[in-house]
């Protein structure tokens, strides 16, 4: 991948599955529940899904811009603080906050 080098995509390839700590599945069913307009969360849900069925050598520009933006709103989650994520937001994205993270990740 152009701009990128393979350290670099590694360690935001191991970021983002360790942010994402539901199966493909329960993300599905998450979004097809999603009704209550909150669009882009829901866009980048499904954005979410496509990445999960790549391979590390797959992934395009636009992949990994999606991959740091899902990664950066998922550390800023602080329960409770004003002006941040909640958690249905944060499922859209494939994160459940009330599950502990994959030793070794974040």
């Amino acid at each position: 991948m152009a701009g990128m080098s393979a350290l670099e995509l590694e360690t935001l390839w191991t970021e983002f599955h360790g942010v994402v700590n539901m199966t493909s599945q329960e993300i599905g069913v998450v979004l097809q529940a999603d009704g209550d307009g909150e669009s882009e969360w829901t866009s980048t849900g499904l954005r979410v899904l496509e990445i999960l069925q790549k391979r590390r050598s797959e992934l395009t520009e636009e992949d990994t811009r999606v991959m740091y933006d899902v990664v950066e709103r998922v550390e800023d989650f602080a329960p409770g603080a004003d002006g941040r994520p909640s958690r249905d937001q944060l499922m859209r994205l494939g994160h459940d906050p009330l599950r502990s993270a994959p030793e070794g990740s974040l």
